[in-house]
């Protein structure tokens, strides 16, 4: 491309980029931490790809999902940036920058009908004419979409930039030359397009609808007369497809979403799929106001009508493009409508955490601005240079350049709300009223107990929707109990919490099979109560049950074996039944290490609370190397003063004691005292615990003065505190 239109597609580039470059000061949102924090040290390219498949198939029975390039994608990053949120927005972000490239080349391929397969336009075809003009247009249209801002601001949006990248790129390709090397690095790129997104499935269709546009036969001819050879140029993208759902199954328990063929011929599916895609269309168009959060989507008689309206009148218009042979015309329409099909799936699937989603429409606007450029264009073309139509042509040329203005401000602003996670949450709560689910993560995200008002007030409010809308016993109101039971647990309400499991658990066990995760999720929450108010006899089987249910299923919920195993070691500890706490704190620690790592923090409070049974067992030898490590794993990523050195040091001061090592124990006690002064005054119970260990200490030191007077201060904040209280 010479001649004048060279630089003319770093416009769109620098636009797309420049406005949503705001996007690299946005941090973790949503789910975005869970996801990195998923790629741990054991994590390897080969696990990526082929991930350990369960063997229970009802524990996986809602897991429709096999992306490896995407996490693939996340373990680069994270050997990259670590735990940098600026690293993981920059790939997004350059990834927009690479797809609005993408829709230039792919516009510029498609836009000439009648050429046959693999020809380039002549330089000439690339100034500002029509051929220049289209792929210029529908470039800068997909820079400027508000319709982006969830998929580029948000690091998991890049499901959709990076399935969006490899199949234009496959697109692209299958334009460029006949020659076989490019056929094959378009299916490569299609098959990676696959691995990345459900939201390529459907588009195999498009590389033979391009070879029946470009064949030599007259427009409206049903078949191409050359019917072998074509054919033949479609098996590869079959065969890349067969290949994709054969590892996927080999992957993934369902591998095509778990829903039932009854399902998907209901009338109630049909009138969801048939909202959802007058949704899609209508935010399109129009993407006005912003949805970060879509929580349910309106079906009625009028949207009904006009949904299947716009989707004829759509599919007609494809038809007659496809009869005429328009190229461009006929593979834009072909790109957003094949793209468009997983996305209303969803809607009837339900197998994502939402029925609809903006960002689901990443990949279908790339077909929908090319469409519209080749409209305004060809619509603009055919105005004469007289009279009115002069006007109604600088009419035109205004119109467009509002809208660019219009679509650029409103993506600059929309990526602003996925700045935190506080931003996001609030504008989904007055996006999504009625949904609970952005009421649920608000409250999370306010931090439980630091900001426990606010965050029980949206708890309430998620469990008073989701009981209004779904139901007294819909699984989301049990996650709504279930979260609320753990906001009472934790502020020490108990008796507040234990109505709140036992009506999720009721649920839970009704919904899903007795041996679902959810089950044990708050098996192991009430039984941690229990054991709490010292009820240990009926701890103790809840206990069981929940590990139980983990065991079936150790892979997946390996983090939530060990915590159980480890909780139940804990009641075992308290009741002096230290013997059988050995074992499970032994098994716990196993599980982590595999899972985290030997240097990970896990580890570190499982040989501290291995050590303190030690300790207990007058196995101080085995105590103190314990508690050793401990102290190295949380030295390497704390700093000297961090509070949570204090536990530790102070165990390892009263095992030095103990051993008649006292200058060691002393100087133990003391950054110990340091620290906890440092951190939170000097007043505080954890130091008035410190402090009269250290009195012990003295005595034996026979430094009996010194003794008393750190005596007299342990009592003084004790005394304070409780008067405090009283």
């Amino acid at each position: 491309m010479r001649s004048g239109g060279a630089g003319l597609v770093l416009i769109p580039v620098l636009l797309a980029l420049l406005l949503h470059v705001n996007a690299l000061q946005n941090g973790f949102g949503w789910d975005d931490e869970t996801i990195v924090r998923g790629i741990s040290r054991q994590t390897t390219p080969w696990s990526i790809f082929f991930p350990h498949r369960e063997e229970n198939t009802e524990i996986k029975a809602n897991e429709p999902y096999y992306r490896p390039m995407v996490t693939l994608s996340y373990y680069l990053d994270d050997k990259i940036w670590g735990d940098s949120a600026f690293g993981f927005h920059l790939s997004v972000w350059l990834l927009h920058g690479v797809n609005t490239l993408l829709v230039f080349f792919l516009a510029r391929r498609w836009m000439s009908p009648g050429r046959t397969h693999g020809s380039a336009p002549t330089t000439s075809d690339f100034r500002l004419t029509t051929y220049g003009l289209v792929p210029l247009l529908a470039s800068l249209l997909f820079a400027v979409h508000p319709i982006h801002a969830p998929s580029v601001a948000w690091i998991a949006g890049r499901n959709d930039t990076l399935c969006a990248a490899f199949l234009l790129t496959s697109l692209v390709l299958y334009t460029f030359s006949p020659r076989l090397i490019f056929h094959a690095l378009s299916m490569l790129a299609f098959f990676f397009a696959l691995l990345t997104k459900e939201a390529a499935v459907f588009a195999f269709v498009l590389f033979p609808l391009y070879d029946y546009l470009v064949s030599g036969d007259p427009p409206g001819r049903p078949y191409p007369s050359h019917l072998t050879s074509y054919i033949f140029r479609a098996i590869p993208p079959l065969l890349i497809l067969g290949l994709y759902f054969a590892i996927r199954a080999a992957r993934i328990s369902l591998p095509a979403g778990g829903a039932s063929a009854d399902t998907l011929t209901s009338a109630d599916s049909f009138e969801t799929a048939l909202a959802a895609a007058g949704l899609y269309f209508k935010l399109l168009v129009f993407p006005y106001p912003h949805h970060p959060f879509i929580g349910t989507i309106p079906v009625s008689l009028s949207i009904l009508i006009v949904s299947a309206f716009i989707l004829i009148l759509t599919m007609a218009g494809w038809g007659i493009a496809l009869f005429h042979k328009n190229r461009l015309a006929g593979m834009a329409l072909g790109l957003m409508l094949l793209t468009l099909a997983p996305g209303i799936l969803v809607a009837v699937l339900r197998v994502a955490s939402t029925p609809a989603a903006e960002r689901y429409l990443y990949l279908p606007s790339a077909g929908f601005v090319i469409l519209v450029a080749w409209a305004a264009v060809t619509g603009w073309n055919r105005l004469s240079t007289d009279g009115g139509q002069r006007a109604l042509r600088f009419g035109g040329m205004a119109a467009v350049a509002v809208l660019l203005l219009l679509g650029g401000w409103r993506s600059w602003k929309r990526t602003l709300v996925w700045h935190d996670q506080i931003t996001f949450w609030e504008a989904a709560v007055a996006a999504s009223p009625n949904s609970g689910f952005p009421y649920r993560e608000l409250g999370k995200h306010y931090g439980g107990g630091k900001n426990f008002k606010k965050t029980e007030a949206n708890y309430l409010q998620a469990l008073a929707v989701d009981e209004k809308f779904l139901g007294p016993e819909d699984r989301f109101t049990a996650r709504d109990l279930h979260l609320l039971g753990t906001l009472y647990y934790d502020q020490g309400e108990n008796d507040k919490a234990e109505p709140f499991f036992k009506r999720a658990l009721a649920i839970r066990e009704k919904l899903v099979p007795a041996n679902h995760p959810r089950v044990g999720d708050t098996l192991n929450n009430l039984a941690l109560l229990y054991y709490k108010e010292k009820r240990y006899d009926e701890a103790e089987p809840l206990f069981r049950r929940a590990i139980a249910i983990y065991e079936q299923s150790p892979v997946a919920n390996a983090e939530k074996l060990a915590d159980s195993l480890n909780n139940l070691a804990a009641m075992y500890y308290a009741q002096r039944k230290l013997e059988a706490a050995e074992p499970l704190y032994k098994r716990s620690m196993e599980i982590k290490e595999k899972r985290f790592g030997p240097e990970s923090p896990q580890m570190a409070a499982g040989f501290n609370n291995l050590a303190a049974l030690y300790f207990e067992l007058k196995r101080y030898d085995e105590s103190d190397k314990l508690f050793h490590r401990a102290l190295e794993i949380k030295e390497k990523r704390l700093n000297p003063d961090h509070p949570d050195l204090a536990p530790t040091l102070n165990n390892l001061a009263s095992i030095a004691m103990l051993e008649g090592k006292y200058s060691d124990s002393e100087a133990l006690f003391k950054r110990t005292i340091r620290i906890r002064e440092k951190a939170f005054g000097a007043d505080n119970l954890a130091l008035a615990g410190t402090l009269e260990n250290y009195a012990l200490l003295l005595r034996k030191m026979k430094r009996t003065e010194e003794a008393d007077q750190i005596t007299a201060r342990a009592r003084a904040i004790r005394e304070g505190k409780a008067s405090g209280r009283q």
